[in-house]
């Protein structure tokens, strides 16, 4: 009887814990999101002010903005109000953001359970363009790097060594050069041409020089003798790297939607080949066989690549298929010295050789034909407007295809690389 005494008030202190934990456990955060309102419209560069409210809420709540289902921006809690709301922003300043609806929300935690309230904003992207065009000048000695923005004077800087490769990076707002017989390679601030990092030679012996430098989104990729490839970031520092095939050496390189397409050369020999490799571990996806050294290359859209290789003292046209894995020589140019194809999209590209610059266009016709009777050192071609930029001796020509070019820069010592500088 004592026994039943002690347990029925037991049982009934544990069956008031238990609806008091059942009851705790059903609290819900009351949130609410007042500001910014429903389909408030933001330009890049703006600031999202955010306001809300949050009631049994255990710390801050995440406020994000989401593309989709996609988290692209995160907020910064800014302070909470005299009327006890709680304030957070977004800066609008990532450049890669496009323009369309986007949604901001946020969440609030109690414990397991969470509420969530959500607006809808309306953004306009920060329009692309270009401002300016970046040089390599120079003769038998040191180079000279040279920016110029569109209405300002050009800017100098002597190099101190000859360099022979020129990347721009309007993500990063970095110029990267460099040297044929030093290794250095030196990263420069688009604009004043401060320096922002140097990389040193690479310390195995025989890694004179850098054999490829190009630029695709936010990285540049650097390809050394040895068959390393490095992508470095904006500071100069490894984001990822990777080797090519054993005894393989990049002699040129192209980004595409397959991947990235590299010509090598074999170190001991004559075999040239072609590889498809995944740019973010370096994966062989697939490879092929080629006649003769490939010299430049071009992604023209659609799997294609267009490039240039020599053989037996000529130059030939030809044409990869990613998706086929098929090589494919189109015609033999000559033995004229050719120094650069660029690709114009919709499977044409321009082909500027030591006296003349050719454009093919398989939809016009089987072979390239002549656009002008001079050559160029180097071309470029800026596809927001279709304005074609040749590199000619001490000069940089700019014009639409076809039409009587005019000089934009004279430089002091002849031009012989070139790079298109955007605002991002």
């Amino acid at each position: 009887m004592a026994m039943k005494k002690f347990i029925y008030p037991l049982f009934a202190l544990l069956l008031l814990l238990v609806l008091a934990c059942k009851k705790q456990n059903e609290i819900y955060p009351d949130l609410s999101l007042l500001e910014p309102y429903q389909n408030q419209s933001f330009d890049f560069g703006d600031t999202i002010f955010i306001k809300l409210t949050c009631t049994n809420c255990e710390g801050l709540p995440e406020v994000h903005l989401l593309y989709g289902a996609t988290i692209v921006g995160l907020s910064k809690y800014i302070a909470t109000g005299n009327d006890g709301s709680l304030n957070f922003q977004i800066i609008l300043n990532e450049p890669n953001l496009q323009s369309g609806q986007y949604t901001v929300r946020a969440i609030g935690y109690n414990g397991a359970n969470s509420s969530a309230d959500f607006q809808n904003i309306n953004y306009k992207a920060l329009e692309r363009e270009l401002v300016g065009i970046s040089l390599l000048s120079g003769s038998s000695g040191s180079t000279t790097i040279g920016q110029f923005n569109f209405g300002s004077p050009i800017v100098y800087q002597a190099l101190g060594y000859k360099a022979r490769l020129l990347s721009s990076n309007s993500r990063q707002k970095t110029l990267v050069s460099a040297s044929a017989s030093t290794g250095m390679l030196l990263g420069l601030s688009q604009g004043d041409l401060t320096q922002k990092y140097q990389l040193p030679n690479p310390s195995l012996p025989g890694l004179g020089q850098y054999q490829v430098l190009f630029s695709h989104d936010d990285l540049v990729f650097v390809f050394q003798y040895d068959g390393e490839v490095l992508a470095i970031n904006g500071a100069g520092q490894t984001q990822r790297s990777y080797s090519l095939p054993q005894n393989k050496i990049a002699v040129c390189a192209s980004m595409g939607d397959a991947g990235m397409l590299v010509g090598s050369k074999e170190e001991v020999g004559q075999n040239y080949m072609l590889h498809l490799l995944n740019p973010q571990n370096g994966f062989v996806v697939k490879q092929v066989a080629i006649p003769g050294q490939a010299l430049s290359m071009c992604y023209v859209g659609s799997h294609l690549y267009h490039l240039l290789y020599k053989k037996a003292g000529n130059m030939y046209l030809a044409e990869y298929n990613s998706e086929s894995n098929k090589f494919t020589t189109i015609t033999n140019i000559g033995n004229e010295k050719a120094n650069v194809i660029v690709g114009l999209g919709q499977a044409k590209s321009i082909i500027a050789t030591e006296n003349k610059i050719l454009v093919y266009d398989p939809q016009q016709t089987t072979m390239p034909t002549e656009l002008y009777g001079f050559g160029a050192t180097d071309v470029q071609y800026n596809t927001l407007n279709q304005d074609l930029y040749l590199a000619i001796g001490t000069q940089v020509l700019v014009g639409k295809l076809g039409a009587v070019p005019n000089q934009i820069i004279n430089a002091a010592d002849s031009i012989f690389k070139i790079a298109l500088v955007y605002n991002y």
